[in-house]
């Protein structure tokens, strides 16, 4: 958050999404926003629910390797991947990871830097699927 405030101008509006659970997260998200008022950071609004919903509002997103990357790189929305080393990814998982580790920010120093040269992550989905297109298969045959 205080690197996004201060590489952007306080015209763009940041907001938080939070994955939704199998169990009720009032007490993480009321955390959160407590957290988000002793930082004088109160006009971030925290988002509930599928990212789906978000997805026409959404300019550029931060946040770690997941599926939700998939889903913004698939609306060309662009996907900054951090992943700081206390939310436990190691540089063993970071290494086998399917995306280059330049594109993967570690650091608050490495996040800015990303920021600065809109190095957000690129991936060609023609190389990462092996086998046939969905499209091209014959389910005659499976009858």
């Amino acid at each position: 958050i205080k690197i996004l405030k201060m590489k952007i101008n306080s015209s763009v509006r940041i907001k938080i999404k939070i994955k939704p659970g199998v169990i009720s997260q009032k007490k993480e998200i009321e955390m959160l926003k407590k957290i988000l008022v002793n930082e004088k950071c109160s006009e971030i609004e925290v988002l509930e629910g599928k990212l789906e919903k978000y997805l026409d509002s959404i300019d550029f997103c931060i946040g770690g390797l997941g599926t939700a990357m998939f889903e913004l790189m698939n609306d060309n929305i662009p996907f900054y991947a951090y992943e700081p080393r206390n939310m436990g990814m190691t540089e063993e998982l970071i290494q086998n990871s399917i995306l280059p580790k330049k594109m993967i920010s570690i650091t608050h120093d490495e996040l800015s830097s990303a920021l600065d040269k809109k190095n957000f992550v690129k991936f060609n989905f023609d190389k990462f699927y092996e086998g046939n297109y969905i499209q091209k298969i014959d389910y005659n045959k499976f009858l």
